[in-house]
């Protein structure tokens, strides 16, 4: 899943990275609003992770703006203040939950798994391609109902690619949604983490693989789909 954490304390948004990373999600940070509107609009998050004060204006503006474009994606507001007139506004700005500051870490994650438990409808917690199912809030991959043992990654790489079946994935794409690279950083990171998929997919006895589109990208397919001269 993808998260989006905006805010513009670095400890705090490092603390946060890695407490999301560490349960396997896909997470892109801004430190302000006008970095926010910017990644905001390639939409695809699972969750916004919102500071009430940014240093270029108001979170609960922000979410209000956000939720006019989309209303779907659940929004987990930050916040030092506890005034009621401060919840009231972002409620009905658009928030869906809060949590205080200091973060604590139990109580930031449970929120976190909450809204991720409503913010699923539009997909299922269940994403699936023949015999092969992930399982997004439990971070789970089963091949044949059996489970595939994956790195938070490679769960990553397997859920993006099972939400865009039966497109094409360009490497820009995988580079920036999967591994939260905003820029090619010159190795064969994609290249190394899809053949380590498709080694667990086959050695699974998953009946889907993943083709290289030459010049094009990727795409998860049917086994008997796959081109006979895919690159490994």
């Amino acid at each position: 899943m993808r998260i989006l954490v905006v805010d513009d304390d670095r400890n705090i948004v490092a603390a946060l990275d890695l407490l999301l990373r560490d349960i396997g999600m896909t997470v892109e940070v801004a430190f302000s609003l006008a970095e926010a509107r910017t990644q905001a609009a390639s939409g695809g998050y699972d969750l916004l992770v919102l500071d009430l004060n940014l240093p270029d204006g108001s979170g609960i503006d922000f979410a209000a703006e956000f939720r006019r474009s989309d209303p779907a994606t659940p929004i987990l507001m930050l916040t030092a203040e506890s005034a009621e007139e401060v919840t009231v506004r972002a409620l009905d700005a658009g928030a869906d939950d809060f949590v205080t500051k200091p973060v604590r870490a139990n109580t930031f994650l449970a929120r976190v798994r909450a809204l991720l438990r409503r913010g699923t409808a539009d997909y299922g917690d269940v994403l699936s391609a023949g015999n092969l199912r992930c399982h997004r809030l439990s971070r789970v991959v089963t091949v044949a109902e059996q489970p595939m043992p994956v790195t938070p990654r490679e769960l990553a790489l397997i859920e993006f690619l099972l939400l865009s079946r039966g497109e094409s994935v360009a490497r820009g794409d995988l580079l920036r949604r999967v591994f939260g690279l905003d820029f090619d950083p010159g190795t064969n990171i994609v290249e190394v983490n899809i053949g380590r998929v498709r080694n667990k997919l086959s050695g699974a006895g998953a009946n889907v693989r993943i083709e290289t589109l030459r010049g094009v990208g990727y795409a998860l397919v049917d086994g008997a789909a796959a081109s006979a001269g895919e690159s490994k």
